[in-house]
């Protein structure tokens, strides 16, 4: 069709792009930051952690999900432990002093204990658009993220000498920075694997497309900035990632995780990475579960009310 074929020109349209734009500078888009990467089998462990959700309820006032927290851990390329903490998460709110915020607890899904907890902002800006008011289900998602990056802390100060992958990037928030600063002062190797990335180029390209082009077969690291590099970590990939660092960038860690980057189920993506997922994924029928068992208990038409009281009955 017409319609189509106009929709194609437009999207594959060719445009030159001199430089990544990033929130902190202009990233110049230079063959010379290219450097070849060769994969390696990592004789020290490696440790990669994800987390998972799912919504079981919500209302105005307050949002209820499932979670898995879990890590995997290979040595020599081989899996050697594994470990997913299931729990609840559950945001309520509260007013003090004409300010909305959300209590946040971590229930245990063995015992009901709340393991841990904190306070959210409902305005803070680092989880807002604009002075829209974040929804209970936004202080969830984010505790999520602080729950996995507290289990990396764990890890990191139990662990001897190791390398920590997180699916995804160190996200801005309340309380993390508190977490990465002690995550540095772990000595501990720290990096954050992204599947996507949202920087474009000048020319108002996606700039992990734009370097696939520059870049040919690779495997190969591009030094887009001193707290992150894109890799490719497989020739025969189309994909490129963008990897975040916790201090200064080692690109010795780049090719142990590009020895493991053959798994053909996402070739040139870590097959740890695929693991851990596997482990934290919570499935829609899982929740579907919850869901039936959690409103059986309170009640559909009650379902804003007192949902923290009736939890631990639940758990």
């Amino acid at each position: 069709m017409d319609v189509f074929n106009r929709l194609k020109d437009i999207l594959v349209r060719s445009r030159e792009s001199r430089f990544i734009v990033s929130d902190k500078a202009e990233l110049p888009i230079d063959k010379a930051l290219f450097s070849p990467l060769s994969p390696v089998v990592s004789g020290r462990p490696v440790i990669l952690v994800d987390g998972g959700n799912g919504e079981i309820a919500k209302a105005s006032d307050f949002s209820l999900h499932f979670a898995r927290i879990a890590f995997v851990k290979y040595k020599d390329n081989k899996r050697v432990d594994s470990s997913v903490r299931e729990c609840f998460i559950i945001a309520n709110s509260l007013v003090e002093g004409n300010r909305l915020f959300f209590r946040v607890d971590c229930i245990d899904a063995r015992d009901g204990g709340v393991f841990d907890s904190f306070r959210i902002d409902a305005r803070d800006k680092a989880l807002s658009t604009g002075n829209k008011l974040i929804e209970p289900d936004v202080a969830v998602l984010h505790v999520r993220k602080l729950l996995e990056l507290k289990l990396l802390l764990d890890l990191a100060e139990k662990g001897a000498d190791c390398v920590l992958v997180h699916d995804g990037d160190f996200e801005d928030g309340p309380f993390v920075e508190d977490i990465l600063s002690e995550l540095k002062r772990s000595g501990r190797v720290v990096f954050g694997v992204s599947k996507t990335s949202t920087l474009l180029t000048d020319s108002g390209d996606a700039a992990v497309e734009v370097l696939l082009r520059f870049g040919g077969r690779g495997p190969w690291v591009y030094k887009a900035d001193s707290s992150f590099y894109f890799v490719k970590f497989h020739s025969s990939s189309d994909y490129v990632f963008k990897v975040d660092f916790l201090g200064d960038p080692d690109i010795s860690v780049l090719s142990e995780l590009a020895g493991m980057c053959s798994d053909p189920v996402f070739l040139g993506y870590p097959y740890g990475l695929i693991a851990v997922d596997a482990l934290a994924r919570v499935s829609s029928s899982f929740v579907d579960i919850y869901r039936a068992l959690f409103e059986s208990v309170v009640g559909v038409s009650q379902v804003s009310k007192n949902a923290h009281d009736i939890l631990n009955k639940v758990a």
